[in-house]
């Protein structure tokens, strides 16, 4: 579900992009997909000069030079056989499950934090207030088809109010974005641009399985091992979830966010939720992570088979009045399924990054 500031195009399909699924889920995202804000954690963030930007890169990309050295992060250097073996048998039915998918759609449930925008904790347990909710919908064709799109949006606002946050209504107050398998096509409502992004042909049937975030597009065992140092994080007394922790090992990957935090339902081997944390993410400096819930999935539904039948996933049209944009991927496939890196951007690709 997902630098100091979140970018709806770079955060969650970023969670498929990233947004949000494993073939799973949306399999958007992030996401990065998925999975998404105004800033990317991959971009430059307000407030920062360029300095201490590239600061938090360099530091992110010694961490990742040094989790590629073999070397595992603290935390993850003390693993029992025993717990590394679960692990590996985890994977192994998350991998069967999501290979059952062939289509799946859901709602979906997001929290943004940033606290250069709102520090508000929660007096009751100290977390950080999200300072945006969005809800929307996704749905995924297996291999490489894709669409996320918001439905609400609501922004923190006054903390004294019964209700603290407002409903956003404004044009720009939109996040979309569809994959067809060839191409990848966001919608930036505030700028009225439609950024089309190509899928190369190298990479054409597995775009969203490759992305930034395996964990949405098809849970592949030996894939995960090799990008990511893991441990068991279940709390005890919780039933029917399995908690997981990554931490990447690619450089590619350690630039874009820090750590995910993967929450599977025990009925299906599924994701639930997903917790994507910010490049250095600290929780009382740079505290930038996106939470993303998923609901009320349906799983290889006929209904769903029509839809597909009947063309959800195809390029859309350039809306009257609106600038279609030609991006290029700057490597196969975007980073976090994101396309382009124009800064004037605001719209919606999701990647994924998930708070509490």
């Amino acid at each position: 579900m997902f630098a100091p500031g979140l970018n709806s195009a770079r955060t969650f399909l970023q969670l498929a992009s990233t947004i949000l699924f494993s073939t799973v889920l949306f399999s958007t995202v992030f996401a990065g997909t998925i999975l998404l804000g105004a800033t990317g954690w991959a971009q430059q963030p307000a407030g920062n000069t360029p300095a201490d930007y590239q600061a938090l890169q360099n530091q992110a990309t010694q961490q990742a030079t040094a989790n590629q050295g073999g070397q595992p992060p603290e935390g993850f250097d003390n693993l029992t056989p025993e717990h590394l073996s679960y692990i590996e048998r985890l994977l192994e039915y998350w991998e069967k499950s999501s290979a059952q998918v062939k289509r799946c759609e859901c709602d979906f449930e997001r929290w943004d934090y940033d606290a250069s925008i709102v520090a508000t904790r929660n007096p009751a347990d100290n977390r950080l207030v999200a300072h945006r909710f969005v809800r929307g919908k996704i749905r995924f064709s297996s291999p490489d088809q894709a669409q996320y799109e918001s439905t609400e949006m609501w922004s923190y606002q006054d903390p004294k109010a019964e209700n603290p946050y407002v409903q956003l209504t404004g044009e720009g107050d939109r996040e979309k974005w569809i994959c067809d398998g060839s191409g990848i096509y966001e919608f930036d409502f505030a700028n009225r641009r439609l950024y089309e992004t190509k899928i190369p042909p190298s990479q054409a049937g597995k775009g969203l399985l490759d992305g930034p975030l395996p964990f949405l597009f098809g849970a592949n065992k030996d894939q995960i091992l090799s990008r990511y140092w893991l441990r068991i994080a279940t709390p005890q007394g919780v039933e029917n979830e399995y908690w997981l922790v990554a931490v990447p090992k690619r450089q590619e990957d350690a630039r874009t966010y820090s750590k995910v935090e993967i929450i599977l339902a025990r009925e299906d081997f599924l994701p639930k939720s997903l917790h994507i944390f910010s490049v250095n993410y600290d929780q009382a400096t740079t505290a930038v992570s996106q939470a993303v819930v998923f609901k009320n999935r349906k799983i290889n539904s006929q209904l769903s088979g029509l839809q597909d039948f009947l063309g959800v996933f195809v390029r859309p049209t350039t809306p009257i009045g609106w600038q279609r944009v030609d991006s290029l991927p700057e490597a196969g496939i975007p980073s976090a399924g994101v396309p382009g890196n124009d800064p004037n951007r605001t719209g919606a690709l999701p990647n994924s990054n998930r708070p509490k």
